[in-house]
C-alpha cells in the first residue's frame, strides 16, 4: 500500500473517531448535505466520471471493472443509498455483542470498536 493511501486511511481513522462523538442528529444533517451536494454536482461529477472512463478505456481496464467504475447508470442510486443511511437507526451506543468473561468480568463490543481493528 503506498504511504498517500496509508495516511489517507489514518485520516480516515481520525474522522470516524470524531464522528462518533457528534449527534446522531449532525449526523444525518451531513448525510443529507452529502446527498444535496451529489445532486447539486451532479452534471459536474458524471463529467469527471466520463473522463475517468476514457482513460480507463484507453489503459486496456477490463470490462468489469469499466463497469464498475460508470457511475452514471447508478448516480441516483448513490444518493439515495446515502439517504437510507441516514433513515437507518444509530448504531452507536449500541452494543453488538454481550460476554461474561467470568464473575462480574464482562466483554462489550460495540460499533465505534470495529474502528479500531
Amino acid at each position: 500500500m503506498s504511504q498517500q493511501v496509508r495516511q489517507r486511511a489514518q485520516s480516515a481513522r481520525v474522522v470516524a473517531r470524531a464522528l462518533a462523538t457528534t449527534s446522531e442528529q449532525d449526523r444525518n444533517q451531513a448525510l443529507e448535505a452529502i446527498a444535496a451536494a451529489l445532486e447539486a454536482n451532479r452534471e459536474s461529477i458524471l463529467a469527471a466520471n466520463a473522463e475517468d472512463l476514457s482513460a480507463a478505456k484507453q489503459t486496456g481496464l477490463p470490462m468489469p471493472l469499466l463497469k464498475r467504475l460508470d457511475l452514471h447508470s447508478k448516480f441516483s442510486d448513490v444518493v439515495e443509498m446515502v439517504d437510507s443511511v441516514a433513515a437507518q437507526p444509530d448504531p452507536l451506543g449500541q452494543t453488538l455483542r454481550a460476554t461474561e468473561l467470568q464473575a462480574n468480568l464482562h466483554l462489550y463490543r460495540d460499533p465505534v470498536d470495529q474502528d479500531s481493528r
